[in-house]
């Protein structure tokens, strides 16, 4: 009741619905979904309503129980329900059509449909300047990039490939690995763990320990292991390059450095090539995704020029005089 109470508080019309149910043969949980009616897509409220109903467990403790029966497709790689604990990021979402799915008990609230591009997005962007929320939105897609590739790339080049790499580079990186016993791709792989298990130590952590965990993991760890002559300084930087940059994206962190385990051992058995196999796999996987009449990767696949005006650069708010046209609603025109 408080948190419809949140969204009612921001919503002050009688076209701010709610549909209440009970989820959970043992708890009982109220579940409350809220739409705004006149611009959510009725299917898509019908949609979500059956299959909550239709939802059979014990017990739902956490608005998170529902996001895998939400998720139609059932996919391992990538969330496809949005959660968000911000009231107006909850409302803004509802007002381009959206569902929302509220828990008993939970303060994360679930929005549906849901596209790969609101990664990018971030709450602040919404009260900065369009161009600053551009140049933000922008580097947040570089880092995923580079935090993904930057691993991969190092082990092929190093590799197969080490012709491209600059010749005075290329001295400091063989200087650097010469007295290493491992090939470059057991190196790399090795310092991804090791950086995987210190963010997970440093998570359970008490936050005081867990900075202290970071320091000591990172520098000391780090500096013994190259004087050591077990892991190359080349191969701790682009580790500790790509580890930073995964958390532009903190909701798809884990996701995102499986994905970067694969691809650095795929790219370590088949060179360039295999880099590339991979992310034209990957590519046709989330092309291929769609549920709740919304494609996942839109608007770029399918291309869809009008949503663009909030995707990674963002016109200003009043130019924005359309709802986003991959997300099904049945009023158009948003001012």
């Amino acid at each position: 009741k408080v948190n419809v109470t949140l969204l009612r508080k921001r919503l002050k019309t009688d076209k701010f619905k709610t549909e209440n149910l009970s989820v959970g043969k043992y708890t009982e949980t109220a579940v409350c979904v809220c739409y705004v009616q006149g611009i959510a897509d009725r299917q898509v409220v019908a949609e979500v309503v059956s299959r909550l109903k239709s939802v059979k467990v014990d017990g739902v403790l956490d608005s998170s129980y529902l996001a895998r029966y939400l998720d139609k497709e059932k996919t391992f790689l990538f969330r496809r329900v949005g959660s968000t604990e911000k009231p107006d990021v909850a409302v803004g979402k509802m007002l381009e059509g959206r569902v929302a799915v509220l828990v008993d008990g939970s303060p994360m609230a679930l929005t549906l449909p849901y596209l790969y591009v609101e990664d990018l997005q971030s709450p602040g962007d919404y009260y900065e300047n369009s161009v600053v929320t551009g140049v933000n939105r922008t580097l947040r897609l570089l880092s995923v990039f580079l935090s993904v590739l930057l691993p991969s790339l190092y082990v092929c080049l190093q590799m197969y490939n080490y012709q491209i790499i600059p010749f005075k580079f290329l001295i400091t990186i063989l200087y650097a690995s010469d007295p290493i016993p491992f090939s470059p791709l057991s190196e790399m792989l090795l310092v991804l763990i090791i950086f995987d298990i210190l963010r997970e130590a440093n998570f359970r952590m008490p936050s005081a320990v867990g900075i202290t965990l970071s320091l000591v993991g990172a520098i000391v760890l780090g500096d013994a292991a190259v004087k050591a002559g077990l892991i190359g300084a080349p191969a701790v930087m682009i580790g500790a390059l790509s580890g930073i940059g995964l958390f532009t994206m903190p909701e798809d962190t884990l996701i995102l450095s499986l994905l970067r385990l694969g691809i650095t051992f795929v790219g370590g058995i088949m060179g360039i090539k295999g880099v590339v196999l991979c992310i034209m796999a990957l590519m046709l996987y989330m092309s291929s995704l769609s549920q709740y009449k919304t494609p996942f990767l839109a608007p770029f696949a399918p291309d869809v020029p009008r949503d663009r005006q909030d995707a990674v650069m963002q016109k200003p708010l009043p130019e924005q005089k359309y709802r986003p046209k991959s997300v099904p609603h049945e009023n158009d025109r948003r001012r």
